[in-house]
C-alpha cells in the first residue's frame, strides 16, 4: 500500500469502513436499523463528565457481543447491521482482524443509497458526519502504542498527524488526528479515539471538513458516551 511505512491515512480507513456498510447494506438488500427522530505525548480531554453522560433527547444503543453501549441524537440514524460481525481478516496488513463495525450519522442509509444513485456510488452529502466504531483482534501482551505502530496509524513525528492522550469509558486511551483528508481534500481533518482491552483494540473516530465542523461536537459527545459492559 502507497505510504503504508509512513503510516495508513485515518480517512482512508474511515471511507473502507463507510463504503463496506453501505455496499453490504445494498447488496444484501437489509433494512438498515434506523432510529428516528510516538513522538511527545500531551494530556487531552474530549469531553467533561456532565457530557459523558447522555443527554436528554438522545437514545442508547446497547451491543451484548462486544458489551459495549454507545448514545447519539434521536433525530440521527444508527447502522448496526454489522454490529455483531464476527473478527474478519480485513485492514491495511494481512494480520488485522476486525469486526462489530457499527455507524451512526446525521443521514439514513437509505437516503444516501437514493443519493448515491443520483451522484455516484462515492457520493456524499457535503455536510454528512458519520462515527465509526469497530474492534480490532491483537494479542492481549501488546501495549497500545505497538497495536497502533503494527497496523499502520501515523506517528507523532509525521507533519499530516499527531497522537494525544485521552481517557474514554474510563481507559486511558490515544487520540490521533490525521490532517491528510480524502481525495485530496485538505480541510478534511479525520478524528480517532483507540483504546485498549484485553485482546481488543476499539477504534471510534470520524471525518470533517468546512462543511460540517460544526458537528463535531456532537461527534465528540457521542464518543464520550461510549462504555465498556465488562
Amino acid at each position: 500500500m502507497k505510504n503504508y511505512q509512513k503510516g495508513f491515512s485515518i480517512a482512508g480507513l474511515f471511507m473502507a469502513i463507510a463504503v463496506f456498510l453501505g455496499f453490504a447494506h445494498t447488496a444484501n438488500n437489509i433494512a438498515t436499523t434506523t432510529t428516528e427522530r510516538t513522538g511527545t505525548t500531551t494530556t487531552h480531554s474530549i469531553a467533561t463528565s456532565d457530557n459523558a453522560t447522555p443527554l436528554n433527547g438522545w437514545v442508547t444503543y446497547s451491543n451484548t457481543k462486544y458489551d459495549y453501549s454507545i448514545s447519539y441524537p434521536r433525530t440521527w440514524y444508527i447502522n448496526t447491521q454489522w454490529s455483531n460481525s464476527d473478527f474478519t481478516p480485513r485492514g491495511p496488513a494481512p494480520s488485522n482482524y476486525i469486526g462489530g463495525d457499527t455507524s451512526i450519522s446525521n443521514y439514513s442509509q437509505s437516503y444516501l443509497d437514493e443519493y448515491q444513485k443520483k451522484n455516484g456510488e462515492m457520493a456524499v452529502p457535503s455536510d454528512i458526519l458519520r462515527v465509526n466504531l469497530m474492534f480490532w483482534k491483537i494479542p492481549a501482551t501488546t501495549s497500545l502504542n505497538d497495536a497502533l505502530n503494527s497496523i499502520g496509524v501515523a506517528q507523532s513525528s509525521d507533519e499530516e498527524s499527531n497522537r494525544q492522550s485521552v481517557t474514554i469509558a474510563g481507559i486511558t486511551g490515544i487520540k490521533t488526528t490525521d490532517q491528510r483528508g480524502i481525495g485530496g481534500n485538505t480541510k478534511a481533518n479525520n478524528v480517532g479515539i483507540w483504546l485498549k482491552t484485553g485482546d481488543e483494540l476499539i477504534n471510534i473516530g470520524y471525518g470533517f471538513d468546512g462543511n460540517n465542523s460544526g458537528l463535531t461536537d456532537i461527534a465528540n459527545k457521542i464518543i464520550a458516551s461510549f462504555k465498556l459492559n465488562k
